[in-house]
């Protein structure tokens, strides 16, 4: 197989090899056979990726994407079903995991030869309406196949996450959700319809009204040193790039406020967030 022959090239010149660069195009490798495993199944099986793929697709450097994050409607997975979906061949894999009302953590430990590789899965429970998913034809690193994945809706995580930073208020300490809005306003178009759309939905399906002013709550969070300190800790922990909580909460208020007055006064907002600009368009 072609994947594996690249993967033993690499290790025969490991030594000519920056070890950092190494174990990402490893990383990279065990991300795409995932993918690839996933879209071979049948499409009521798959699991619904929410992760950003960019930077696996186009062989960029993926040192800090140690975790991916997927909707799992086919419910809780028992460890047979675990390693018949994230065993890859030629390597030794090892996991613990972590069952919540509503999502199920993997820690996955994979080896081969010296080079151990962490990778965190997450996967949230949910019986997915259709609206909320995209189909997407990609061809993956070191395969000339193409395949079909299903995506989830990046409006409709920004939704999830922006409801339980609402939620919790100042005790919103999981940083997990901060960065994957800071993530997606990074490296997506949004649909600023969308976003209010689904925001109204997932706040009537959790009966919970949002009265305060979006940028409000986001100024609250700015000026919380504790944050702050745990928004700087956990990217360094997972070997993120560096980025400060004020950068982060700037971004933030770019996209909230935009959209603030046209969710609270129920209008159609048409504009969409431009990753590149920082704004929407």
């Amino acid at each position: 197989m072609m994947e594996q022959e690249i993967l033993l090239q690499w290790l025969k010149k490991d030594a000519a090899v920056n070890q950092t660069e190494l174990l990402d195009r490893i990383f990279g490798y065990i991300v795409a056979q995932i993918l690839k495993n996933q879209a071979e199944k049948e499409e009521k099986e798959q699991f619904f990726l929410t992760t950003e793929l960019e930077d696996i697709l186009e062989n960029s450097p993926v040192t800090y994407r140690r975790k991916l994050v997927f909707w799992n409607p086919s419910g809780y997975l028992s460890d047979d079903k675990i390693k018949e979906n994230f065993q890859i061949d030629d390597f030794e894999l090892s996991f613990e995991q972590e069952t919540t009302d509503n999502k199920q953590k993997l820690s996955l430990n994979y080896k081969i030869e010296k080079y151990k590789i962490p990778l965190e899965i997450e996967l949230k429970r949910l019986q997915v309406e259709g609206e909320r998913i995209r189909s997407r034809v990609v061809k993956l690193p070191y395969s000339k196949k193409e395949v079909t994945l299903f995506e989830f809706l990046a409006e409709v995580n920004m939704a999830e996450d922006y409801l339980y930073l609402f939620t919790y208020l100042e005790l919103a300490n999981e940083m997990s959700y901060f960065t994957e809005l800071y993530e997606i306003l990074m490296t997506q178009s949004v649909s600023g319809r969308l976003f209010i759309k689904f925001l109204k939905m997932e706040s009537e399906k959790n009966q919970i009204a949002i009265t305060q002013d979006l940028k409000d709550l986001m100024k609250d969070y700015e000026d919380n040193p504790y944050l702050k300190k745990k928004w700087m800790a956990y990217r360094k922990r997972n070997r993120m790039p560096e980025v400060t909580w004020k950068e982060a909460m700037k971004l933030f208020h770019q996209f909230f406020d935009g959209i603030w007055q046209a969710y609270i006064q129920d209008e159609i907002f048409m504009d969409e967030w431009m990753p590149q600009l920082g704004r929407f368009l």
